[in-house]
């Protein structure tokens, strides 16, 4: 077992794609651990570097491979209940809290044209939450700048306006550098209508199962009744 210091939720964690044989993610004091078994060999991440142990004994590197290729390990990931994100007020939650539940997960804006969606999410989570079903928020201010308030702001906003009920997270990126580990591991899940999988716009929505798995990607224009056949579905 290797222990390695916590690492912030932002680190950028990466694993080895390459060699054969059974491959084994656990998180190991707030590090996420790859285990390539075949090899004798364990790649972890921290802080933002990629570490990798060779057998027994041997002594620790630091590196980026040449030979393979690297990429995140947030999308090696099985499921969104993996991770975790903060609340509008300011709490850490892990998103395991809805394990067993059918999840939306909206990315969302409070100065848009589809800013009006709030009431088709609000009114799925009413409909369906007693049977398992929940909408989750995210705010994000990168398309048009039509997301520029606080968590008080967006929380007023949304409660007075919408009369929203559905949990609410803190502000996010959804693409780039800085996007957040659970929208890079959406997006690799279901790429959507653009092979980057980079998000269109506000209001792209991500239905997934009471496994955490991603079922299906919807683009803005679809309007949330519009997805009430497929979370009774996956009810």
């Amino acid at each position: 077992m290797i222990f390695l210091p916590a690492s912030p939720p932002s680190a950028v964690f990466r694993r080895c794609e390459g060699g054969s044989g059974e491959r084994k993610i656990e998180q190991v004091q707030g590090a996420l651990v790859l285990h390539l078994a075949s090899q004798s060999t364990t790649v972890a991440a921290a802080r933002g570097f990629v570490y990798g142990w060779a057998g027994r004994g041997a002594a620790c590197w630091k590196s980026v491979c040449r030979t393979r290729v690297w990429r995140d390990l947030e999308t090696a990931m099985s499921s969104v209940h993996n991770f975790t994100a903060t609340t509008l007020e300011g709490q850490e939650k892990p998103l395991s809290d809805f394990s067993g539940q059918v999840l939306l997960v909206v990315n969302s804006a409070s100065k848009c044209g589809f800013t009006p969606q709030y009431e088709g999410p609000e009114a799925l989570h009413r409909k369906f939450n007693a049977q398992g079903f929940a909408v989750l928020g995210f705010p994000c201010n990168q398309f048009g700048a039509q997301e520029p308030g606080d968590a008080a702001e967006i929380a007023r906003f949304c409660s007075r306006t919408y009369d929203v009920t559905f949990p609410m997270f803190g502000k996010i990126e959804v693409n780039g550098a800085g996007a957040h580990p659970l929208y890079r591991f959406l997006k690799s899940e279901a790429k959507g209508f653009l092979t980057t999988g980079a998000i269109k716009w506000n209001f792209t929505k991500f239905l997934v199962d009471r496994n955490g798995e991603v079922a299906a990607r919807f683009a803005p224009a679809v309007k949330p009744k519009e997805l009430e056949k497929e979370i009774e579905k996956l009810l």
